[in-house]
């Protein structure tokens, strides 16, 4: 592994078969994908804290996202690792209680013709 530069990511072309994965050392675990579209994305590789399982937590667009900000993301999102909280898993979790307590759209209107009567 080596610190990534931004000449080494704008040099490195997609394979068409494969995903690429470029890593870096500072901070350990911080990568980029490329894949085979050439869409190219950081990411950050961690040990989940519950189940001790590899995760890997998107970060954003190389492009939209420099390799510094990256590198300042995840050294966040690894600081929470090490507080003992797992970003995906936190993520599943919200989705899904957001997904349960949303009203549908009769309920919501029920709710407004309800509270318009008073």
């Amino acid at each position: 592994m080596s610190r990534l530069k931004k000449r080494l990511i704008d040099s490195t072309r997609p394979d068409p078969k494969k995903e690429i994965r470029l890593w870096d050392d500072d901070p350990r675990g911080l990568g980029i994908r490329i894949k085979p579209s050439g869409a190219k994305s950081f990411f950050v590789q961690y040990r989940s804290p519950e189940d001790f399982k590899k995760r890997r937590l998107t970060l954003g667009q190389y492009g939209t996202l420099t390799l510094e900000e990256a590198r300042i993301k995840a050294r966040k999102e690894l600081g929470r690792v090490a507080d003992k909280v797992d970003p995906v898993l936190e993520g599943k979790r919200a989705k899904e209680e957001a997904r349960t307590t949303t009203l549908t759209l009769s309920q919501f209107c029920d709710l407004y013709i309800r509270d318009a009567k008073d």
